[in-house]
């Protein structure tokens, strides 16, 4: 899913260009949180309209539970 991935990819930006021991304080003011929200609405707003997969059994599709 390519909203997804943007997410990760945002993650994983936000990982190399923070220390990796910051308060959440400091993690806010890196402005990274700001950076992510857009695209994981994005992807929230993707997985509502999809639907959901069923968590015990498997599924191709999602059954819309």
């Amino acid at each position: 899913m390519e909203a997804l991935d943007q997410v990760h990819l945002l993650l994983k930006a936000a990982c190399a260009a923070t220390p990796q021991m910051c308060t959440e304080d400091e993690f806010i003011e890196s402005g990274w949180p700001a950076k992510i929200q857009p695209a994981a609405t994005q992807a929230l707003d993707v997985m509502r309209a999809r639907g959901r997969f069923r968590e015990d059994a498997e599924e191709e599709i999602p059954s819309g539970m």
